[in-house]
C-alpha cells in the first residue's frame, strides 16, 4: 500500500464530497471545498488554511483540513 499525502486539487473534489456525505450530517457544500483551492481566498484569509488529501493509488481515503492561529486565532486541523 503506497499512501501519500498531498495538496487538494479539483480533480479530488467528488471524492472528498463522498467522505463528506458517508460521514457528516451537517455538510460542506461542495462551494466550500472548491473555495478552500482558489488562491484568492487563500490571499484573503493569509494563506491560513491547507487543504490536503490522502490518496492511495487514485482513490481518496480521507481529507485534511488545516486553520491557523492567524485567522482563526487558534491552531487546529481536521482528519476526516
Amino acid at each position: 500500500m503506497n499512501i501519500i499525502f498531498r495538496f487538494a486539487t479539483e480533480k479530488d473534489i467528488p471524492q472528498v464530497l463522498r467522505i463528506e456525505n458517508d460521514n457528516f450530517v451537517e455538510l460542506w457544500a461542495e462551494e466550500m471545498f472548491n473555495m478552500m483551492l482558489r488562491k484568492e481566498f487563500l490571499q484573503i484569509v493569509e494563506e491560513s488554511h491547507n487543504f490536503y488529501v490522502c490518496e492511495n493509488s487514485s482513490e481518496i481515503l480521507r481529507y485534511i483540513i488545516w486553520e491557523n492561529e492567524y485567522f482563526f486565532n487558534k491552531d487546529e486541523g481536521f482528519l476526516y
